[in-house]
């Protein structure tokens, strides 16, 4: 069926029907829409309608063009993996700029449905994807590795500039062994990249005696900003577990975490910090945030704090449990 344009911001439709869902649904982006439906979607469509969407987050990738603006749609059908979920056999490395990634699902802030996994073959992929591109937009999605493999260790990587992630639910390693270099997201060098709402990291498994984290910030990671995000574990013995691990982040010029919560659900023991490191490390400001069993921030220095103090709920401060 031939396709024709229609509108002024490059889609393309092969019905009325399709182009009043972009035009009526759809953010405006520069180029072209491509759409995935992991149930009905088939690899030799050309993605360019949900009548002719492709079956995975990875055909469409190929077919974007970096640079140009274009934009993939994630459907989601019911509620099981198999109808919300667009698996990858193999770690997409995100080399791209520019591309528009919209999950299309109830929007709600942990375990959307709206997915991205491993394949249920692959159990051993280290980390789902890898952002080396920059300017990205990634809204309304969960990225969730569960291999059941020892090398299925994360989930994204990030090593691009300004790309921004918007109400994404990220865990990685959910299903393998607890061992030290779990990491829901890691970012190598990335800068002034923005999370916003998203959530880190289960509390379905439980992580070890490790000094492993959600986060794991290694070199110069310049002004990145995480704003209400939610991090999330759960820890059943030890206190090496954090939720942020700075892995020698100097000449990144620091980090912002405003209006975050940070929790860790414990069995046994409390985590000593919120935010562990390794060697020297840039400035790291919480702002207007909480942490939830762990006993404190991390080094002073290193974690700056802005936040009011905890007070008894009967002198009239903040509440708390004590």
């Amino acid at each position: 069926m031939a396709k024709t344009k229609t509108d002024g911001f490059g889609n393309y439709a092969a019905s009325a029907e399709d182009r009043d869902l972009i035009l009526g649904s759809l953010p405006p982006i520069r180029g072209t829409w491509f759409f995935v439906d992991p149930t009905s979607g088939l690899a030799a469509n050309d993605g360019l309608s949900p009548g002719s969407a492709k079956a995975s987050l990875k055909e469409a990738y190929d077919l974007c063009t970096s640079g140009a603006g274009d934009g993939i749609v994630l459907f989601s059908a019911g509620t099981d993996a198999a109808g919300c979920t667009s698996f990858l056999s193999a770690a997409l490395a995100w080399t791209k700029h520019g591309i528009t990634v919209l999950g299309v699902s109830s929007g709600v802030r942990q375990f959307n449905r709206a997915r991205i996994a491993n394949a249920a073959a692959v159990v051993n992929l280290a980390y789902l994807i890898d952002v080396s591109g920059s300017n990205n937009r990634f809204e309304n999605l969960m990225m969730i590795n569960e291999g059941t493999n020892a090398a299925a260790i994360g989930c994204l990587k990030v090593s691009g500039a300004r790309n921004a992630f918007v109400n994404c639910h990220i865990a990685g390693a959910v299903g393998s062994a607890s061992i030290a270099t779990k990491y829901a997201l890691t970012m190598t060098a990335g800068e002034e990249n923005f999370f916003k709402d998203c959530t880190f990291g289960t509390d379905t498994f439980a992580h070890g005696n490790h000094a492993d984290a959600e986060v794991i910030l290694a070199g110069a990671c310049a002004r990145n900003v995480f704003e209400g995000c939610h991090f999330l574990s759960y820890v059943s013995a030890g206190t090496a577990h954090a939720a942020v691990k700075l892995d020698t982040t100097t000449g990144g010029r620091g980090t912002m975490f405003k209006g975050c919560v940070f929790n860790s659900i414990t069995s046994v023991t409390t985590p000593a910090a919120a935010f562990i490191q390794n060697g020297a490390n840039d400035k790291v400001i919480v702002a207007a945030s909480s942490a939830f069993n762990f006993t404190a921030w991390g080094l002073p220095g290193v974690v700056y704090a802005d936040m009011p103090t905890s007070t008894a709920a009967a002198g009239g401060g903040l509440a708390t449990t004590a």
